[in-house]
């Protein structure tokens, strides 16, 4: 309770009933049981165990977290009694300004109304703890500053928080400075703990800090953690640990992990890189690269390791090493499939090996290439090919060079993979640009192409425009038919250049074979009507909701992991080979409306089926009637969830893009009205002018309103220009707020929750069925 007053005229006998009544309150002092702004030191366990040589042994993946603790708390105005007061009154009560001091040592000096503290003042408690702000009917209310004061007196080592408050406890936005360390937290409160959005500083130097979202004095959401070493922590926190999806950066070890966290350490599907050196005369890193399954911090189940030397292996992981079924591609093409033990192959590989190899595998030893051990930068440096001519490329189109005869199959091969080196400057440019679609920047400015990102260029060259209606699920199974069905359809799996390669050698044969008019070489007629028909025309023109603009792609990428989550939940095993996992239109429909969220005010089926269309006109057919049955993939699926967000009307929440105005915009236009205005003037001065002749008046007015015309070009076209410009920018920054703030919306307030509930019930259904 807040302290009260007297009211009588004769103070002793109001002090005698307020003695029988009340009972002193203990004050409450300096509480420090709680210390989460103190920032113990980062232990070697923060970041991965530094290792001698990288080559012999790969870091460990987990990260424990510092533990967090509280400092200081506000005391509360306890039930005293008012022992003297000095200041002004009114009618017997205190008003204005005046200083009470109170039984027990507390003592205000500052503003009163009606007898009560109301107004500007300080309150100092008998611990040393200070408050001096605003007052409201008693209470703490307002703005102000609370001080800790410390046993030496120096004021430089006192805590402090200056900001709202509410009742007494820091309530709003403030800023709190630790008084013995550095520690300093600005941000948000609620009743006395950190709560929304803030940023705490745990060094002088402002180096050490954490930026992003708090419930309860935790880490809680998302946010941005930089340790003291340099390293860097860009994701999801829950209880003041990495949970969820997150990106980290060891820049002391060169190298970054992105996926999924659980308490702290990774778990679930995540990509890492090692960044080894910069390749010599270049701006490019080489780097081992890993995507796959984590468990406890350890490559475990299914994953692919892509190495810096070319090579890569997909397959089944235990512990961090290779483990089961898999997948071993050299640089120069060769396959080995087969199973892995302890990291090791346990059959020899069944080709003829090259000398390169050759070279390459007794390097090896005993293990097949890992992280470290294959690694060897001078071999590397010395067989870099030095020219196109020599371009080390080995296509993998056995499946289609078997459709010839055997005095055929050899020359398609080579003249596919000439054609392929013919236009290698065109595919390396198309495979960059893809690859970085949907990332701000990158440690090396290297890019490997994923899934999504191939889905998108397929879509961009229209290819999924076909007259065989092949969709992209369909090519996922043309292009890669011995791999696990579980996976085929995965949009985060990588795709080397190679595989680039093969994969637009495989398409345009599968499109363009009926219509060869056997003029050259089959394969490679296909491959160049491929590149003129679809690449040339339309690549690198990105087209759809998601990888159009990278700042709407930045931010809607947190909802995709979980919309992929949901997406294999809702897909269903196909009948037919290879007995994938897939999802048709009709279904999609079909799922919308069991969520309920099908509704012709909010969102109709006609406005979802003209969102599908949008990029897919094959869901119309001639007859104007609906073409649903066609598979959609991921990529389409998220897209079409985004199309959905955009057109969604709740009448709950409404969302309302601001108003754009130019000031110059105004004054452009007067200005070109007063030159107008003058226009008018010249010609009927001209008209009363008729003792010159006719044709010397009209050279004479042409020649005034070619000059007032280019005095009205000199204000109008700069000021438009600079007017356009400036709505330009405005009408992006609205487009764009209001495009996050309508995703945003759907996917967390409307999708998401009815999908899960939606989840819930299929799975019990499942276990009672």
């Amino acid at each position: 309770m807040a302290p009260k007053v007297k009211k009588s005229a004769s103070k002793e006998e109001e002090s005698k009933k307020n003695k029988l009544k009340k009972n002193q309150a203990n004050e409450e002092a300096e509480s420090e049981t709680n210390k989460e702004e103190i920032q113990p030191p980062i232990s070697a366990n923060d970041v991965y165990q530094s290792t001698s040589e990288l080559s012999k042994q790969e870091p460990a993946l987990s990260t424990p977290e510092e533990t967090v603790q509280i400092t200081y708390e506000e005391p509360v105005l306890t039930s005293i009694i008012v022992e003297s007061y000095e200041g002004e009154k009114e009618k017997g009560l205190f008003e204005g300004y005046g200083k009470a001091i109170y039984k027990g040592g507390c003592v205000y000096e500052g503003e009163f109304h009606l007898g009560i503290m109301h107004g500007k003042g300080t309150y100092i408690w008998p611990n040393g703890v200070i408050y001096e702000g605003d007052f409201n009917n008693n209470e703490i209310t307002g703005y102000g500053t609370y001080r800790w004061c410390s046993n030496t007196g120096d004021p430089s080592k006192w805590a402090t928080y200056r900001g709202q408050v509410f009742k007494g406890k820091r309530h709003g936005h403030g800023i709190f400075r630790s008084g013995n360390s550095p520690v300093i937290y600005d941000g948000e409160w609620h009743m006395g703990k950190r709560y929304g959005k803030g940023k705490i500083i745990y060094d002088t130097k402002g180096l050490s800090y954490y930026e992003g979202d708090w419930i309860n004095n935790r880490k809680f959401g998302w946010g941005i953690r930089h340790y003291p070493s340099g390293n860097v922590y860009e994701g999801m926190w829950v209880n003041d640990v990495r949970h969820g999806e997150g990106t980290m950066r060891w820049f002391d070890k060169n190298q970054t992990y992105t996926g999924q966290w659980e308490n702290g350490i990774q778990n679930g599907l995540g990509e890492h890189n090692w960044y080894l050196s910069r390749v010599e005369m270049t701006q490019y890193s080489l780097r081992n690269s890993y995507f796959g399954n984590f468990k406890n911090g350890k490559r475990n189940g299914q994953g692919t390791y892509l190495y810096a030397n070319g090579t890569k292996y997909e397959g089944n992981w235990q512990d961090n090493v290779k483990h089961g079924w898999g997948k071993y591609t050299y640089k120069d093409g060769k396959v080995y499939e087969g199973y892995f033990e302890d990291d090791k192959m346990t059959d020899s590989p069944s080709f003829n090996r090259t000398s390169k190899v050759a070279q390459e595998i007794s390097k090896i030893k005993v293990r097949i290439p890992s992280a470290g051990t294959t690694l060897n930068l001078h071999y590397l440096k010395n067989n870099q090919d030095s020219s196109r001519h020599d371009f080390d490329l080995k296509l993998d189109i056995s499946s289609i060079v078997d459709d010839f005869t055997d005095d055929k199959k050899e020359i398609e091969a080579v003249q596919a993979q000439k054609t392929i080196i013919r236009y290698l400057d065109l595919f390396k440019q198309i495979y960059r640009f893809y690859s970085r679609l949907g990332f701000d920047s990158s440690p090396d400015n290297t890019y490997v192409l994923n899934r999504m990102q191939f889905w998108r260029f397929l879509k961009d060259c229209k290819i999924h425009l076909n007259e065989h209606y092949l969709t992209l699920m369909d090519f996922d199974r043309l292009l890669n038919p011995k791999m696990n069905a579980d996976d085929m359809h995965c949009p985060y799996d990588k795709i080397l250049l190679r595989d680039f390669f093969n994969h637009l050698v495989l398409i345009a044969y599968h499109l363009y074979q009926d219509q060869y008019d056997g003029s050259t070489n089959a394969i490679s007629w296909c491959i160049e009507k491929l590149i003129v028909d679809n690449i040339l025309p339309c690549s690198c023109n990105v087209q759809g909701f998601f990888y159009a603009d990278v700042r709407k792609t930045i931010n809607i990428l947190p909802n995709m992991v979980k919309a992929y989550e949901i997406y294999k939940f809702l897909c269903k095993k196909r009948t037919k080979k290879p007995f994938d996992f897939s999802m048709t239109m009709r279904s999609f429909l079909n799922i919308l409306n069991e969520l309920k969220m099908l509704d012709d005010r909010i969102l109709s089926t006609k406005k979802v089926i003209g969102v599908m269309s949008s990029d897919n006109p094959i869901v119309f057919d001639s007859d104007n009637s609906f073409n649903l049955d066609l598979e959609m993939s991921f990529l389409e699926f998220f897209e079409t969830l985004i199309g959905c967000a955009l057109i969604f009307e709740d009448k709950k929440k409404s969302i309302k893009s601001r108003p754009v105005t130019s000031k110059l915009a105004a004054n452009s236009e007067r200005d070109i009205a007063d030159y107008e205005s003058e226009i008018n003037e010249k010609k009927e001065e001209k008209e009363d002018v008729k003792n010159e002749t006719q044709s010397d008046a009209k050279r004479e007015e042409e020649l005034e309103e070619k000059v007032i015309l280019e005095k009205i070009e000199e204000i109008q076209f700069p000021s438009k220009a600079l007017s356009d410009r400036t709505n330009k920018l405005e009408d992006e920054d609205t487009d764009f707020e209001f495009w996050i703030e309508k995703n945003n919306y759907f996917f967390n307030q409307v999708f998401f929750p009815n999908a899960e509930k939606y989840n819930e019930i299929t799975k019990l259904i499942n276990i009672s069925l």
